[in-house]
């Protein structure tokens, strides 16, 4: 894949992976859904246009935003998605207790 189409096709994944993260997110009234819409906001922002415009008047990709990527998916990562997951097998177990409480009274 060319240099040029390698960071515009990244960056459209991780977009559709935001979406699809979003909607579970959604789907499963999630209390912080914002503060996690916000983070992948900022990061598609601050990095999408800067390294977009970079390709169409450089032949090199600067580094520049590789600390604050690293950066970024670390804390997003091990804080935010973390409290995520936990939201999730809350909810899971949730389900189950409910359900084993439904059989139960039949």
């Amino acid at each position: 894949m060319k240099k040029e189409n390698t960071f515009p096709y990244t960056l459209n994944v991780l977009s559709r992976f935001f979406v699809d993260e979003e909607n579970l997110m959604i789907k499963y009234d999630y209390p912080d859904f914002n503060i996690q819409q916000k983070a992948h906001s900022v990061l598609l922002q601050m990095t999408a246009g800067p390294i977009i415009q970079e390709l169409q008047f450089s032949e090199n990709i600067s580094f520049e935003a590789l600390p604050f990527l690293k950066s970024w998916w670390i804390n997003h990562i091990l804080k935010l998605n973390l409290v995520y997951k936990s939201y999730l097998e809350n909810y899971k177990h949730s389900l189950s207790i409910i359900k084993r409480q439904k059989l139960w009274k039949r």
